[in-house]
């Protein structure tokens, strides 16, 4: 007999479950590139890569970083926007910059100046998104970065460069031992007497600059003419010349300021005997 109640046959298609897809990423972060320095600031930047692992396109992400002592102080923080699409198997950069002052680093490192280098660490996350799908990944990398050294200031020799009966023309040498990889731009000042209380000049020099990895040598002219000096100075076969002053440059300890003095004979030409 024909049954008049409809049997029902559950439809499953509409309860099939999926699986919803997560985005999926390698990240690798480079060593520090150091771009510019000086004693005053440290320009670095390090390279991001992110790799796409699954097959979900990441359209955009947002990559949150801090650059930081060893002690967990915090010298540089920024934001940088990831905006690339990313399929599978496919990789982008990104560039995270660091301007770091090292007055910064020295209020915290306080003996900065003796050591040769300071731990860094990167220490960011990065969010990725596909559509309204997200997944944040976190990163750090520790590197070592030198310290940039003040250069060794010294000087030289006091030498004659002219003479006659009516002028001579000194030189005081300075020498400017710069051990860093970058210039460095220095002031130097001076005054200079014969014998005691006898003021010849005083002044500034024009600047030096220090050339990276080498010995930069000026010569400080002073030009004299003998009738300006005092005739007990003129009476006399000779006198001493002394030359002090120093050079000046800015660091982030502050303004550095080397002294420098030279001390010397002068023989004062003498009339011929007729």
């Amino acid at each position: 007999k024909q049954n008049d109640n409809p049997v029902n046959i559950p439809d499953n298609s509409q309860n099939k479950t999926t699986t919803p897809m997560e985005i999926g990423a390698e990240i690798a972060v480079s060593d520090p590139t150091v771009k510019t320095t000086s004693l005053l600031n440290l320009a670095l930047g390090y390279n991001v890569t992110i790799k796409n692992t699954t097959a979900l396109p990441i359209e955009k992400g947002v990559c949150k970083y801090s650059i930081k002592l060893k002690d967990g102080n915090s010298v540089f923080t920024n934001s940088v926007d990831l905006n690339q699409l990313i399929n599978k198997d496919s990789s982008a950069n990104i560039f995270l910059p660091g301007d770091i002052l090292f007055s910064n680093i020295y209020k915290i490192v306080t003996d900065l100046k003796q050591r040769s280098s300071v731990e860094l660490v990167l220490d960011g996350s990065i969010d990725l998104y596909s559509g309204n799908v997200t997944k944040k990944y976190t990163f750090n990398k520790s590197s070592l970065l030198s310290v940039p050294k003040a250069p060794k200031i010294t000087a030289g020799k006091f030498v004659v460069t002219n003479l006659d009966f009516l002028s001579a023309e000194f030189g005081f040498e300075i020498f400017v031992d710069n051990p860093n990889s970058f210039a460095i731009q220095t002031t130097p000042y001076y005054s200079v007497n014969f014998d005691a209380n006898s003021i010849v000049s005083a002044g500034s020099s024009e600047g030096i600059t220090a050339q990276p990895g080498a010995v930069t040598k000026t010569v400080i002219p002073l030009k004299v003419y003998f009738m300006t000096l005092a005739a007990s100075l003129l009476s006399k076969k000779s006198f001493t010349v002394n030359f002090t002053g120093g050079v000046n440059y800015d660091s982030y300890a502050g303004k550095e300021d080397d002294k420098l003095a030279i001390t010397d004979a002068f023989n004062i030409p003498q009339f011929p005997s007729i």
